[in-house]
Formats: C-alpha cells, structure tokens, sequence
C-alpha cells in the first residue's frame, strides 16, 4: 500500500512539473518577437507564432 502511495505521488508530481514546463514554454512561443513555427518535413505548419504570422503576411 505504501508503495502504492509513494508511486501516486511522485506520478501526480512528474504531471505538475509537466503541465508547468508546458506553460512555461507555450508562453515563450506566444510572446517572442522572433518566428517560431512547427513544420513536418514537407514544411506543413502546425503551429505559429504570432510573429512568424506577422512576418509572413497571415492571420490566425
């Protein structure tokens, strides 16, 4: 039981640390005035920032 306890907690841990370093970078994404983007190898965006936007002449 007690390992049970011990696993439950430092899972419910790992998922804060997780949920904040998730936060933390999606807000430097958001907010750089550089252009970040994600693409697959056929250039495909998935995902923009709003600068890469600006620099490319789209809206979101």
């Amino acid at each position: 039981m007690e390992r049970c306890i011990r696993y439950s907690v430092e899972k419910a841990r790992s998922l804060k640390a997780l949920r904040d370093n998730e936060l933390k970078y999606r807000n430097i994404f958001e907010r750089s005035k550089d252009a970040i983007f994600l693409a697959d190898a056929d250039l495909r965006f998935f995902t923009v920032n709003m600068a890469t936007c600006n620099l490319l002449g789209y809206s979101i």
